[in-house]
C-alpha cells in the first residue's frame, strides 16, 4: 500500500479576507499618492494576517510563494500603467513593497532637503544674476522631487523675503505696487529684473563716486 504524499500548504495567509479593490483613480500613480495607496494596501494586507513590520504572518511563520506572488499580483493590478512599467521585474510581493518604500521614503528625504535649501537661501550681497540663477536652479531641483512643487506665489513671497535685507529699494517697490493693484501681483520676472536692477546700479554709483 502505498503512503499518502503530505501537500504543503500552498498559501497561509487568508485572502478570501481581501477586500481593497480602488476604483481607477484610487490605482498607485507614483510618489503624488504612495502614501494613501500604502495606507489602504497595508489595511488589507493586515487583515489577511501579513505582519507588515516583519512581512510574516501574526504567528511568525514565512509566507510562500504563492502568498508572495498573489501579494504581487493585487500590488500590480491596483497601479496605473503609466506608472506600472517603472517598476522593478519582481515577482514576490514582499520584495516588491519594500522596494517602494525605499524608492519614495528617499525620494521624501530629497524633497524635504530640496524645499528647505530654497527657505533658506538669502541674498547677502554680491553679483545678483549670480543669485537670481542659484535661486532657480534650487527652485528647478524642488519641482522635480517635489509632491507638492512650489507655486508661483508662494516662490514670489520667499524671493521677496531672500532680497529683503539688501534690496530695500526693489523690495518696496513692488510691496507699493501690489496695495496700489491689489488685483493683479507683480510677476515674478519682473521682481528679479528689479533687484538685479537696483544691485547693479548701486554698485554702479558707488564706483563713479
Amino acid at each position: 500500500m502505498m503512503r499518502k504524499q503530505s501537500k504543503k500548504k500552498e498559501f497561509v495567509l487568508k485572502w478570501y479576507r481581501w477586500y481593497f479593490t480602488p476604483e481607477n483613480e484610487g490605482y498607485l500613480d507614483g510618489y503624488s499618492n504612495w502614501r494613501i495607496y500604502k495606507d489602504s494596501f497595508y489595511a488589507a494586507c493586515r487583515l489577511i494576517g501579513l505582519d507588515i513590520s516583519t512581512w510574516l504572518t501574526y504567528s511568525g511563520k514565512e509566507i510562500t510563494e504563492v502568498d508572495e506572488r498573489l501579494l504581487a499580483l493585487k500590488l500590480k493590478n491596483t497601479t496605473k500603467a503609466s506608472f506600472l512599467d517603472k517598476l522593478v521585474s519582481l515577482h514576490f510581493g514582499t520584495q516588491l513593497c519594500q522596494y517602494l518604500e525605499a524608492l519614495f521614503e528617499s525620494r521624501n528625504i530629497a524633497r524635504e532637503v530640496a524645499t528647505l535649501h530654497v527657505t533658506h537661501l538669502e541674498y547677502r550681497g554680491g553679483d545678483p544674476t549670480k543669485f537670481v540663477t542659484q535661486w532657480n536652479n534650487k527652485v528647478r531641483q524642488q519641482r522635480l522631487l517635489a509632491a507638492e512643487p512650489l507655486s508661483i506665489n508662494m516662490e514670489r513671497i520667499l524671493f521677496l523675503s531672500a532680497i529683503k535685507k539688501k534690496a530695500h529699494r526693489a523690495y518696496n517697490v513692488v510691496r507699493l505696487m501690489e496695495r496700489e493693484i491689489s488685483t493683479k501681483p507683480v510677476s515674478l520676472g519682473k521682481i528679479k529684473a528689479d533687484f538685479t536692477d537696483e544691485i547693479r546700479g548701486y554698485w554702479r554709483g558707488r564706483f563713479v563716486a
